[in-house]
């Protein structure tokens, strides 16, 4: 592609993604604005709210200025990851979060593994079995696992593994490297089972289109080996839709890894969103929130790229449609 539409490409993705960063905050800032009660109520509690109080609590986190003002504030030090301090903990949000991401991302990044090793695996065996009787149960516990929620699946694995069998914790993150480990096994593989069955189905029917394609049935015809077929032949043909499919299953795992880790009790990101959001902390909510939207379009502006650059012949006029 030419240089200058490949960067006007790239200009627009990026002033995209910050057009949708300022339309996020907007909402987030306005709807927790216009939620019922105030920040300051929800500081005090049920006790001791008079309103001589309440104005001195308003004043002392700057909650009687103009809207506008409070909103240019924030987006202000939002631009510096500085989201504030937490209203019940006094403690700086951004380091809260830091605290939280060492449960979180081996949980995310464990399930969105096992979902796509386990889920292009069962669909390449799917797709070279059709018909069979491995194809039938592949697609078969793929459509039960898509069906049960992540959250009904996790307290299944604690009553099964945990307490019947007692193979593994089931209560918190641990301590230790392996102690950890063995903690995070079976939130892990409750997550990834849930993002593995879309995984299969569409691996399944990537990979039975792309056997039938001109130059697999060719290789085949000259007694090219089956892996030399799927590795050389097939996955070429289903690598584009296996990438966007790998940051569909990503951002999954993003809003799933809240219900898994409330289930198993751990001290992740999604459980200090759950937590903010019951004891109305507006500067946590506001901070997981727009760092959740900053990480998901970035995903997805990545995904872009990434497509173009794998197959040129999707062009950089139909990958910014």
């Amino acid at each position: 592609m030419p240089i200058r539409e490949a960067s006007a490409f790239f200009a627009r993705r990026a002033l995209a993604a910050v057009i949708s960063l300022i339309v996020v905050s907007v909402l987030v800032f306005a709807f927790l604005y216009a939620a019922p009660g105030s920040p300051a109520e929800a500081i005090i509690g049920p006790l001791g709210s008079t309103p001589a109080v309440l104005k001195a609590v308003a004043h002392q986190y700057g909650l009687d200025r103009p809207v506008t003002t409070q909103y240019f504030q924030f987006i202000g030090h939002a631009a510096r990851l500085d989201f504030g301090h937490s209203f019940f903990t006094g403690q700086s949000v951004m380091q809260g979060i830091i605290q939280r991401l060492a449960v979180t991302i081996p949980l995310g990044l464990g399930g969105f593994l096992f979902a796509m090793v386990f889920g292009i695996g069962g669909g390449v065996v799917a797709a070279f079995r059709r018909g069979k009787l491995s194809d039938h149960a592949l697609i078969g516990s793929s459509v039960v696992f898509a069906a049960v929620p992540v959250y009904a699946t996790a307290i299944l694995f604690i009553y099964i593994f945990g307490v019947q069998l007692a193979w593994f914790p089931v209560i918190g993150a641990g301590s230790g490297v392996i102690d950890r480990a063995q903690h995070l096994v079976l939130p892990v593989i409750a997550l990834g089972l849930t993002g593995m069955a879309p995984v299969v189905k569409l691996t399944r029917a990537t990979v039975i289109e792309a056997l039938e394609s001109d130059d697999v049935m060719f290789a085949r015809s000259r007694g090219v080996p089956p892996m030399e077929i799927l590795w050389k032949y097939t996955l070429r043909h289903t690598r584009v839709l296996l990438l966007t499919t790998s940051s569909v299953i990503l951002i999954y795992m993003l809003t799933a890894t809240t219900l898994v880790e409330v289930a198993f009790n751990l001290r992740g990101v999604g459980a200090y969103l759950i937590q903010s959001i019951t004891q109305e902390d507006i500067p946590s909510v506001q901070g997981l929130v727009m760092l959740t939207a900053a990480l998901i379009i970035a995903i997805n502006v990545f995904t872009d790229y990434a497509t173009v650059l794998l197959d040129p012949r999707v062009g950089y006029r139909r990958a910014d449609r």
